[in-house]
């Protein structure tokens, strides 16, 4: 890899040149073929830009075309998200949480990385498609019998083992780092230090890296493979997550600002850097914004385009578990204070678990980075995947208001019940 890149960038300039020509000849070549012909051109254009810029698509081109695209349930069919601050030392093998499953997915962090590497690359087959690039909208009894797949509902969970899981009161820690089970207790004995002195202004920030990522379309036992799950309408997308959970959070008397920037589209490259921008943009303006959450939802694709969505059902109703993710560092993913982000990501998955334990999936500990080094109250949230509908998202939006809420109000220094919905300080 390293004898590569060198040989690259002794010919950096004439390289770059015979690439550029080579991408705009297939970009033509493509707008006027037929789709198996796009499909070649897609991947030569890929493979192409790797010459203009190696170092920023070599990782994701290895984790899309050489671990495959049932790797990981980090990924679903039109993206890889790959943190290039993966522990180098020891593969992260992501799994799904449930006991029940025998076609778990699995992602290995293999990469080699460059020792001055610090953000996340991201490649997207789709990313650039235009507005309505969600789900088709035909029903699952109309769907062509070639694009059908499989679609699977199950409630994700998992065991304590003090290995792959941990345990800190109710909450289940799924742990991808070396991190021994004990060293994870001694961490988590000390409560968290977040202190919120007044929560009538701005104290929590929600935001969403990947906006345009969107949900099936029904609720079926089947899905239709040519489905990309991203929609710009924000009508459609994470923006509706994000406004339900602020909308309910409101009602609780928390000041939330919401921002609704698509930060990947019309590229889908870049997005962690662009949405790092918008966070510190409202953290330089309201320096009092304790908590920011970054809302996504997962992607969980397996063998034969199999799909799985995280479900709980209370009381009837069918709600897309969460899957709350802090961020943890090493020696490779510089987050200094990233043992405070487990913490205050533990004591809420608490309150959580305590209004229902059927919502969350185990929290996430994995060496990552996602911009979570800003505030030490800041977390990703993973609402259903893929294969949930919006309106499960959504429910579990409104569900988790409460406690997230509930947990707030005792980090206030202010503990009154006074609050009001005074929270228009802001914007």
């Amino acid at each position: 890899m390293r004898c590569r890149i060198k040989f690259v960038i002794g010919k950096e300039i004439k390289k770059k040149i015979y690439a550029f020509i080579f991408v705009f000849v297939l970009i033509i070549i493509g707008f006027k073929s037929n789709t198996i012909i796009k499909n070649i051109v897609d991947k030569a254009v890929v493979f192409s830009t790797a010459i203009i810029s190696p170092q920023n698509t070599y990782f994701a081109l290895k984790e899309k075309y050489v671990l495959g695209e049932e790797s990981s349930d980090k990924s679903d069919k039109t993206d890889v998200d790959i943190n290039i601050n993966a522990n180098v030392n020891k593969p992260d093998v992501q799994k799904t949480e449930s006991e029940n499953s025998n076609s778990d997915i699995e992602q290995n962090d293999d990469l080699e990385l460059p020792s001055n590497t610090q953000s996340v690359i991201e490649y997207s087959e789709k990313s650039s498609q235009s507005n309505s690039i969600s789900g088709t909208d035909k029903n699952p009894q109309t769907i062509p019998k070639k694009y059908q797949a499989q679609l699977i509902e199950e409630h994700f969970t998992g065991k304590y083992d003090g290995n792959l899981f941990s345990k800190k009161g109710d909450v289940l820690i799924r742990n991808y780092t070396k991190i021994t089970d004990e060293e994870i207790m001694d961490i988590l004995e000390k409560p968290s230090d977040i202190k919120i002195k007044d929560i009538t202004k701005p104290t929590v920030l929600i935001y969403h890296t990947h906006t345009t990522e969107s949900y099936e379309k029904y609720d079926s036992d089947v899905y239709d493979t040519r489905n990309s799950w991203r929609d710009t309408d924000n009508t459609n997308n994470m923006a509706v997550v994000g406004d339900v959970l602020t909308s309910e959070l409101e009602k609780y008397g928390i000041n939330v600002i919401h921002d609704v920037t698509q930060h990947d589209y019309p590229s889908y490259n870049g997005s962690y850097d662009r949405s790092r921008v918008t966070m510190q943009k409202y953290l330089d303006k309201y320096p009092e914004i304790a908590i920011t959450i970054d809302i996504h939802r997962d992607g969980i694709v397996g063998k034969n385009d199999t799909v799985k969505k995280p479900v709980a059902i209370i009381d009837g109703k069918k709600y897309a578990q969460l899957m709350i993710v802090p961020p943890c560092g090493n020696e490779e993913i510089k987050v200094p204070k990233w043992k405070e982000n487990f913490r205050f990501a533990t004591e809420l998955s608490q309150y959580i678990y305590n209004e229902n334990p059927d919502i969350l999936r185990p929290m996430f500990l994995s060496h990552r980075f996602y911009n979570l080094d800003l505030r030490t109250g800041s977390l990703l949230f993973e609402i259903g995947s893929n294969g949930n509908t919006l309106e499960e998202a959504t429910n579990t939006a409104k569900f988790i208001a409460k406690p997230i809420a509930d947990y707030i109000k005792s980090l206030a220094e202010d503990k009154s019940d006074n609050i009001g919905n005074n929270n228009k300080d802001k914007k």
